[in-house]
């Protein structure tokens, strides 16, 4: 098996900031971020008319002990889509038939963090966060990429105050 690269690199498009030293002096900084190579494994399902999208994702990570995932492409249609929309706390229902113009997302033992786009009958899209209310009307195709050297957990986020993503190296997590 091989083994995780793990890096810290500075984020290209995130603005420098000064820090200051002791003295008065100032050094230019920027964000670090942590990046995790991983092989990866892709994993194809369908889920048939009935099946909630969010739940039947996350039994899957549950049965199969999948440390990190991520959604390669997915398409199909839904009865009716639950979504949350940005900084809003609940969530809203889409009345469908809806096609699945697009799912994305990251999942793990800790948790997915999955958006959707949908379009109804004149072609209009909406998407936003899933919850659970995503049910299939006639079928969902999934391609799942199984990241077989990293681990995603969530954790408590000092700047956003919501739990997020953290990347760790299989090798680190053992």
């Amino acid at each position: 098996m091989t083994e995780a690269l793990t890096a810290q690199v500075r984020h290209a498009d995130t603005p420098q900031t000064q820090t200051p030293l002791a003295g008065g002096a100032s050094s230019t900084a920027s964000p670090l971020v942590r990046v995790v190579e991983s092989p990866m494994v892709a994993l194809a399902l369908r889920l048939s008319p009935g099946m909630d999208v969010k739940e039947e994702l996350e039994r899957l990570v549950k049965q199969r002990g999948i440390k990190a995932a991520s959604v390669l492409t997915c398409v199909g249609s839904l009865r009716d889509a639950v979504v949350r929309f940005a900084n809003k706390p609940n969530g809203t229902t889409l009345k469908g038939p809806l096609e699945i113009v697009s799912l994305t997302g990251t999942l793990g033992e800790d948790g997915l963090h999955l958006h959707i786009a949908v379009s109804d009958r004149d072609g209009v899209t909406t998407g936003g966060h899933v919850m659970p209310g995503c049910r299939v009307f006639t079928t969902a195709e999934i391609v799942l990429g199984i990241l077989t050297e990293a681990v995603f957990t969530r954790e408590i986020d000092s700047a956003s105050g919501f739990k997020e993503l953290v990347i760790t190296p299989r090798s680190e997590k053992k």
